[in-house]
Protein backbone atom coordinates (compact mmCIF):
# COMPACT_ATOMS: atom_id res chain seq x y z
CA UNK A 1 0.00 0.00 0.00
CA UNK A 2 1.24 3.78 -0.60
CA UNK A 3 0.57 6.69 0.93
CA UNK A 4 0.04 10.31 -0.15
CA UNK A 5 -0.60 13.63 0.66
CA UNK A 6 -1.87 16.48 -1.26
CA UNK A 7 -1.79 20.12 -0.86
CA UNK A 8 -5.25 21.01 -3.35
CA UNK A 9 -6.26 24.75 -3.77
CA UNK A 10 -9.76 24.94 -5.16
CA UNK A 11 -12.76 27.86 -6.18
CA UNK A 12 -15.40 26.65 -4.33
CA UNK A 13 -17.79 28.61 -6.39
CA UNK A 14 -18.87 25.59 -7.68
CA UNK A 15 -19.00 23.41 -5.47
CA UNK A 16 -21.46 22.49 -2.16
CA UNK A 17 -18.67 22.21 -0.01
CA UNK A 18 -15.66 19.93 0.57
CA UNK A 19 -17.08 17.28 1.72
CA UNK A 20 -18.63 14.45 -0.15
CA UNK A 21 -22.65 14.58 -0.40
CA UNK A 22 -25.20 12.81 -2.27
CA UNK A 23 -26.74 14.34 -5.53
CA UNK A 24 -24.43 16.94 -5.47
CA UNK A 25 -20.91 18.13 -6.31
CA UNK A 26 -18.62 18.25 -3.85
CA UNK A 27 -14.70 18.90 -4.46
CA UNK A 28 -13.55 16.04 -2.95
CA UNK A 29 -16.12 14.02 -4.82
CA UNK A 30 -14.25 15.18 -7.65
CA UNK A 31 -10.70 14.75 -6.58
CA UNK A 32 -12.11 11.30 -6.22
CA UNK A 33 -13.07 10.66 -9.24
CA UNK A 34 -9.73 11.91 -10.87
CA UNK A 35 -8.45 9.44 -8.48
CA UNK A 36 -10.52 6.68 -9.87
CA UNK A 37 -9.54 7.50 -13.39
CA UNK A 38 -5.90 7.40 -12.48
CA UNK A 39 -5.64 4.07 -10.21
CA UNK A 40 -8.86 2.44 -11.88
CA UNK A 41 -9.48 2.45 -7.85
CA UNK A 42 -12.61 3.13 -5.53
CA UNK A 43 -10.48 5.27 -2.98
CA UNK A 44 -11.87 7.45 -0.91
CA UNK A 45 -9.97 10.67 0.44
CA UNK A 46 -9.71 12.14 4.06
CA UNK A 47 -9.31 16.46 4.60
CA UNK A 48 -7.75 18.91 7.00
CA UNK A 49 -11.00 20.63 7.05
CA UNK A 50 -14.50 20.59 5.76
CA UNK A 51 -15.03 23.87 3.92
CA UNK A 52 -18.43 25.53 3.10
CA UNK A 53 -20.54 26.04 0.15
CA UNK A 54 -18.38 28.63 -1.93
CA UNK A 55 -15.58 28.36 0.51
CA UNK A 56 -12.37 28.53 -1.60
CA UNK A 57 -8.71 27.23 -0.82
CA UNK A 58 -5.31 27.79 -1.08
CA UNK A 59 -4.00 25.13 1.19
CA UNK A 60 -6.56 22.30 1.48
CA UNK A 61 -4.60 18.84 2.74
CA UNK A 62 -6.50 15.47 1.56
CA UNK A 63 -4.64 12.04 1.92
CA UNK A 64 -5.63 8.63 0.56
CA UNK A 65 -3.68 5.56 0.30
CA UNK A 66 -3.75 3.41 -3.26
CA UNK A 67 -2.19 -0.13 -4.00
CA UNK A 68 -0.80 1.85 -7.14
CA UNK A 69 3.04 2.98 -6.67
CA UNK A 70 3.61 6.21 -9.21
CA UNK A 71 6.38 9.02 -8.32
CA UNK A 72 4.69 12.15 -6.52
CA UNK A 73 5.40 13.97 -9.79
CA UNK A 74 3.50 10.96 -11.61
CA UNK A 75 1.07 11.90 -9.33
CA UNK A 76 0.57 15.76 -9.07
CA UNK A 77 0.39 15.98 -13.64
CA UNK A 78 -2.01 12.83 -14.10
CA UNK A 79 -4.57 14.57 -11.49
CA UNK A 80 -4.40 18.02 -12.52
CA UNK A 81 -4.96 16.58 -16.28
CA UNK A 82 -8.45 14.90 -15.00
CA UNK A 83 -9.14 17.76 -12.74
CA UNK A 84 -11.52 20.93 -14.16
CA UNK A 85 -9.34 24.48 -13.91
CA UNK A 86 -10.99 25.09 -10.39
CA UNK A 87 -9.06 23.16 -8.60
CA UNK A 88 -5.64 21.74 -8.88
CA UNK A 89 -2.96 19.64 -6.71
CA UNK A 90 -0.36 22.13 -5.86
CA UNK A 91 2.05 19.56 -4.69
CA UNK A 92 1.80 15.55 -3.20
CA UNK A 93 4.05 13.95 -1.04
CA UNK A 94 4.38 10.21 0.28
CA UNK A 95 3.84 10.13 3.70
CA UNK A 96 3.65 6.98 6.26
CA UNK A 97 0.67 5.18 6.87
CA UNK A 98 -0.26 6.74 10.36
CA UNK A 99 -0.24 9.99 8.72
CA UNK A 100 -3.99 11.61 8.68
CA UNK A 101 -4.75 15.07 7.14
CA UNK A 102 -7.44 16.13 10.22
CA UNK A 103 -6.00 14.25 13.07
CA UNK A 104 -2.11 15.01 12.64
CA UNK A 105 -2.76 18.41 12.34
CA UNK A 106 -2.63 21.25 15.07
CA UNK A 107 -3.82 23.94 13.74
CA UNK A 108 -5.59 25.66 10.69
CA UNK A 109 -5.29 29.24 9.10
CA UNK A 110 -8.41 31.04 7.15
CA UNK A 111 -8.95 34.15 5.91
CA UNK A 112 -11.71 36.56 5.53
CA UNK A 113 -12.62 38.96 2.54
CA UNK A 114 -14.53 41.87 3.20
CA UNK A 115 -15.06 44.49 0.65
CA UNK A 116 -15.89 47.69 3.13
CA UNK A 117 -17.41 50.08 0.20
CA UNK A 118 -21.03 50.79 -1.65
CA UNK A 119 -19.67 49.69 -4.63
CA UNK A 120 -21.19 46.49 -6.28
CA UNK A 121 -18.98 43.74 -6.94
CA UNK A 122 -18.79 42.54 -10.51
CA UNK A 123 -15.25 40.69 -11.20
CA UNK A 124 -14.44 39.84 -7.24
CA UNK A 125 -18.41 38.91 -6.04
CA UNK A 126 -17.29 35.09 -5.60
CA UNK A 127 -14.15 35.84 -3.77
CA UNK A 128 -15.41 39.37 -1.53
CA UNK A 129 -17.93 39.36 1.20
CA UNK A 130 -19.72 43.21 0.77
CA UNK A 131 -20.42 45.32 3.91
CA UNK A 132 -21.46 48.83 2.76
CA UNK A 133 -21.38 50.29 6.48
CA UNK A 134 -18.31 51.76 7.46
CA UNK A 135 -16.27 49.44 9.59
CA UNK A 136 -13.62 50.36 12.12
CA UNK A 137 -11.14 47.64 12.25
CA UNK A 138 -9.54 49.08 15.14
CA UNK A 139 -12.39 48.60 17.28
CA UNK A 140 -13.04 44.91 15.55
CA UNK A 141 -9.36 44.20 16.65
CA UNK A 142 -9.89 45.08 20.58
CA UNK A 143 -12.54 42.85 20.34
CA UNK A 144 -10.66 40.18 18.64
CA UNK A 145 -8.46 39.76 21.96
CA UNK A 146 -11.61 38.18 23.82
CA UNK A 147 -11.17 35.13 21.72
CA UNK A 148 -7.80 34.35 21.98
CA UNK A 149 -7.42 31.24 24.50
CA UNK A 150 -9.28 28.05 25.40
CA UNK A 151 -12.94 28.60 24.97
CA UNK A 152 -16.56 27.05 24.78
CA UNK A 153 -18.29 28.54 21.85
CA UNK A 154 -21.41 26.39 22.01
CA UNK A 155 -23.05 30.10 22.14
CA UNK A 156 -21.47 30.35 18.46
CA UNK A 157 -21.99 27.53 16.26
CA UNK A 158 -23.08 23.79 17.03
CA UNK A 159 -20.51 21.07 17.09
CA UNK A 160 -18.83 19.11 13.63
CA UNK A 161 -21.08 16.25 14.87
CA UNK A 162 -23.48 15.31 17.16
CA UNK A 163 -21.98 15.56 20.64
CA UNK A 164 -18.78 16.62 19.36
CA UNK A 165 -16.68 19.01 21.86
CA UNK A 166 -18.03 22.97 21.47
CA UNK A 167 -14.32 23.88 22.70
CA UNK A 168 -11.54 25.45 20.75
CA UNK A 169 -8.35 26.65 21.04
CA UNK A 170 -7.80 30.15 19.18
CA UNK A 171 -4.11 31.09 18.26
CA UNK A 172 -4.74 34.19 16.60
CA UNK A 173 -7.64 36.06 15.22
CA UNK A 174 -6.47 39.91 13.60
CA UNK A 175 -8.26 42.34 11.08
CA UNK A 176 -6.34 44.54 8.69
CA UNK A 177 -7.63 47.02 6.52
CA UNK A 178 -6.17 48.12 3.35
CA UNK A 179 -7.99 50.54 1.52
CA UNK A 180 -11.65 49.55 1.30
CA UNK A 181 -10.20 45.78 1.96
CA UNK A 182 -10.48 44.50 5.04
CA UNK A 183 -9.04 41.33 6.00
CA UNK A 184 -9.53 39.06 8.81
CA UNK A 185 -7.18 35.93 9.37
CA UNK A 186 -7.47 33.60 12.43
CA UNK A 187 -5.78 30.30 13.31
CA UNK A 188 -6.68 28.01 15.84
CA UNK A 189 -6.70 24.28 16.73
CA UNK A 190 -9.69 23.41 14.63
CA UNK A 191 -13.12 25.34 13.93
CA UNK A 192 -16.83 24.15 14.41
CA UNK A 193 -19.67 24.43 11.21
CA UNK A 194 -19.99 28.44 10.26
CA UNK A 195 -18.17 29.18 13.34
CA UNK A 196 -15.74 31.45 11.39
CA UNK A 197 -18.30 33.35 9.65
CA UNK A 198 -20.83 34.14 12.50
CA UNK A 199 -17.67 35.52 15.12
CA UNK A 200 -17.01 37.39 11.64
CA UNK A 201 -20.67 38.37 11.48
CA UNK A 202 -20.18 39.60 15.25
CA UNK A 203 -17.09 41.24 14.22
CA UNK A 204 -18.51 43.46 11.85
CA UNK A 205 -21.37 44.85 14.17
CA UNK A 206 -18.75 45.52 16.32
CA UNK A 207 -17.00 47.49 13.81
CA UNK A 208 -20.13 49.52 12.50
CA UNK A 209 -21.07 49.85 16.33
CA UNK A 210 -24.31 47.71 15.97
CA UNK A 211 -23.10 45.94 19.08
CA UNK A 212 -20.95 46.71 22.25
CA UNK A 213 -17.02 45.90 22.08
CA UNK A 214 -17.21 43.17 24.84
CA UNK A 215 -20.14 41.60 22.85
CA UNK A 216 -17.75 38.65 22.15
CA UNK A 217 -16.16 38.15 25.38
CA UNK A 218 -19.62 38.14 27.39
CA UNK A 219 -20.84 35.69 24.66
CA UNK A 220 -18.03 33.31 25.66
CA UNK A 221 -18.63 33.52 29.11
CA UNK A 222 -22.14 33.26 29.51
CA UNK A 223 -24.00 30.15 30.94
CA UNK A 224 -26.99 30.36 29.03
CA UNK A 225 -28.30 30.73 25.67
CA UNK A 226 -27.61 34.58 25.23
CA UNK A 227 -27.05 34.77 21.55
CA UNK A 228 -27.33 37.97 20.17
CA UNK A 229 -29.45 38.19 16.87
CA UNK A 230 -26.67 37.83 14.10
CA UNK A 231 -26.22 36.22 11.01
CA UNK A 232 -23.66 34.66 9.16
CA UNK A 233 -21.23 36.08 6.23
CA UNK A 234 -21.36 35.16 2.58
CA UNK A 235 -19.21 31.67 2.32
CA UNK A 236 -17.57 33.48 -0.95
CA UNK A 237 -14.87 35.55 1.06
CA UNK A 238 -13.80 32.43 3.26
CA UNK A 239 -9.92 31.06 2.15
CA UNK A 240 -8.40 27.80 3.47
CA UNK A 241 -5.19 29.45 3.64
CA UNK A 242 -2.93 26.21 5.33
CA UNK A 243 -2.45 23.57 7.41
CA UNK A 244 0.23 22.89 10.09
CA UNK A 245 1.83 19.97 11.15
CA UNK A 246 4.72 17.98 12.82
CA UNK A 247 7.21 15.92 11.00
CA UNK A 248 7.91 16.35 7.04
CA UNK A 249 5.94 19.56 6.51
CA UNK A 250 5.43 22.14 9.18
CA UNK A 251 3.02 24.10 7.21
CA UNK A 252 1.21 23.64 3.93
CA UNK A 253 -0.70 26.53 2.52
CA UNK A 254 -0.48 29.33 0.51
Amino acid sequence: MNYFALIVEYDGTNYSGFQSQPQTETVQDTIEKALNSLTQEQIRTTSASRTDAGAHAYGQVVNFHTMQHYPTEVVENALNYYLPNDISIKKAYVVNQNFHSRKSAFSRTYRYQILNSDSKLAIYRNYYGRISQPLDENLMNLACKDLIGTHDFKHVATPTYPGGSTVRTIYDWKVQRNMDNIIITCEANGFMRHQIRKINALLAKIGNNALPQDTLGKLLQAESNTNPPYSMLPACGLFLLGVKYDGPFSYIGE
